[in-house]
């Protein structure tokens, strides 16, 4: 182990590295000593005494007028280093405490009869994990597009969101749910809230608590599923202020 390496990470420069190891060899010493151990001019010596001093790893006495240097036991290196660890360890948590992450975004996209399922049991297990179990599903396009697009997977669909007691909330325009009220309704823990016809889009966006999607079911089946809790906030926020303004 190259012993004045290591004190040189630990924070000493090289002078004062030669100086503290010919302390330790020589013990309680004058400077001359030291300076024709360490071949530096004596200036240079007396500087790295100095610093050697403040960091507590050498001790200067006075003896009538002649003055002495002693170096300290190397522990002193592991209190320094060991004080050096605790203040960074409060410095932490301060900065953690004001430490603002950036929103996670994760994109994907899904197609086919087995991607929109796949997006409809994601969906239902994030909102079991939320608090108040609920999907939200903002309608534009037809809602008998979906139950046609979903095919077999809506029994499935259906049990899924049962046992795991999920709430739906749908908001469409009047001229499209009015062909599928019936079968949403017989759904458990749904509600409907009717919007007007110029509502009536091609997409269909569903909405929980940590995740959204856009839904296209013609020409062919295309979801973008966005997970974000902020882009997720954002919509539930806009879905229940027309919720709770409609009768």
């Amino acid at each position: 182990m190259d012993i004045q390496k290591s004190l040189e990470k630990l924070g000493l420069n090289k002078k004062e590295s030669d100086v503290y190891l010919a302390l330790l060899n020589q013990g309680k010493s004058q400077a001359g000593p030291i300076i024709k151990a360490t071949a530096l001019h004596r200036m240079q010596v007396y500087e790295a005494m100095e610093a050697l001093k403040n960091r507590g790893l050498v001790s200067i006495s006075q003896e009538k007028t002649i003055q002495f240097f002693e170096a300290n036991s190397p522990k002193v290196l592991v209190d320094l280093e060991k004080e050096k660890l605790d203040i960074a360890e409060l410095a932490s948590q301060e900065l953690l405490a004001s430490f603002k992450t950036t929103p996670q975004l994760e994109i994907r996209q899904l197609s086919g009869q087995e991607g929109m399922f796949t997006n409809l049991v994601s969906f239902i297990h994030a909102a079991a994990d939320s608090p108040d179990k609920t999907l939200r599903m903002l309608g534009g396009a037809s809602d008998k597009d979906f139950y046609d697009a979903l095919g077999d997977h809506y029994k499935d669909y259906v049990e899924l969101a049962d046992r795991y007691k999920i709430k739906k909330r749908l908001l469409g325009p009047e001229n499209q749910v009015k062909v599928t009220s019936a079968r949403f309704s017989q759904e458990q823990r749904t509600e409907l809230k009717i919007l007007p016809p110029s509502f009536n889009h091609p997409l269909y966006t569903r909405i929980c608590n940590s995740m959204i999607s856009i839904e296209f079911y013609k020409p062919q089946i295309t979801i973008i599923q966005i997970k974000s809790e902020v882009v997720a906030a954002s919509y539930i926020a806009n879905f229940d202020l027309i919720w709770n303004t409609l009768p």
